[in-house]
This record gives structure tokens, sequence and C-alpha cells, in this order.
């Protein structure tokens, strides 16, 4: 609960166990920033009822599909998306679309919010997705080019594992 870790930080300034200008030196604020815009994002589209709206566009969109196909497009949408946005910005936006967007198509909410999330951490093809692919990048050892050919080949590939595994064994973990 955040309530603990607030009255945690509280405590710790109160008794002068941190000095502030530590705090700020050592917190990479803008991280926090994202995190925290994405969670609020994620409220606001649950609370005004957006993500409803998407999530019954989406149900529509693909619908009629075979589970298997419904879980292979939305790892395919959610390791795309993680190529150009944070990964947990990303989980906390669609996550909750996706749970509105299974229970609507009689789904299990599970079948595609688990695979959503293992898919926002698999973004291999561009320098921006994820600070390891910056590093790799910055080193110049490797060309954006070859970054995004062998990464298309490893998202394309994991979006496929992931599906898979999703469909054959997510049922039987949980149940």
């Amino acid at each position: 609960d955040t309530a603990v870790a607030i009255t945690a930080v509280f405590l710790l300034f109160a008794f002068k166990l941190v000095d502030w200008r530590d705090v700020d030196r050592g917190t990479d604020w803008g991280t926090l920033y994202l995190f925290g815009g994405g969670l609020s994002l994620s409220h606001v589209l649950k609370t005004t009822g957006a993500s409803k709206f998407v999530a019954e566009s989406f149900s529509q969109a693909i619908g009629n599909l075979p589970t298997f196909l419904v879980v292979l497009s939305v790892t395919f949408l959610m390791i795309f998306l993680t190529e150009l946005m944070s990964n947990t910005a990303t989980a906390a936006i669609f996550v909750p679309i996706l749970i509105t967007t299974a229970t609507g198509m009689n789904l299990p909410p599970h079948e595609l919010a688990l695979p959503a999330g293992v898919a926002a951490s698999c973004a291999f093809m561009l320098p921006v997705a994820t600070p390891p692919n910056a590093i790799v990048y910055g080193t110049g050892e490797v060309e954006q080019k070859d970054m995004i050919r062998v990464g298309l080949i490893l998202n394309v590939t994991f979006a496929v594992i992931i599906s898979i595994l999703s469909v054959l064994l997510i049922g039987k973990i949980i149940s």
C-alpha cells in the first residue's frame, strides 16, 4: 500500500535519517514521473470510461478470431508498442483495457493480461526501447539497422512463443 511507503519516507525525514540532497541526487525522477504518468493515465482511462470504449472497439475488431489469434494480436501489439513507449507505462495503460476486453469476449481476464504483461518486457529492435538497448547501441559496435533486423526477428519469435505458451499453459496453471 502506498500509505506505508509514504509514512516510511516521512519518518526517515522526520528523524533526520536521510538528507533531501542525497535523496534528490540518488533518485531518477524521470523514471518516477514516467511511471506515475502511466499509472495516472491508466486510472483516467478507467474512470472516464475510455478504457471500456477502447476495449469494446478492440473486442469488435478481434472478437470473432480464435483465442490463439487474439492472444497473438495482443502480444504483437504490446511488443511493438514497447519499442516506442516505456514497458511499464504500456502495461499500466493497456492491461486494464485488455482485462475489460477479455471480459467482453467471455475470456478469463488472465488470458490476455498475462501475455500482455510478459510481452511488454520484450522490446529488442530500437535503441530507445530499453536502457540495455541504448547501452548496446551507444557502444558504436552495433548499427541501428542491425538492431532493427535482429530485433524484429526476436520480437516476432517472442510474440509467437509467448502466445503459444499462454494458450497452452496459463489456463492449466491458474486453474
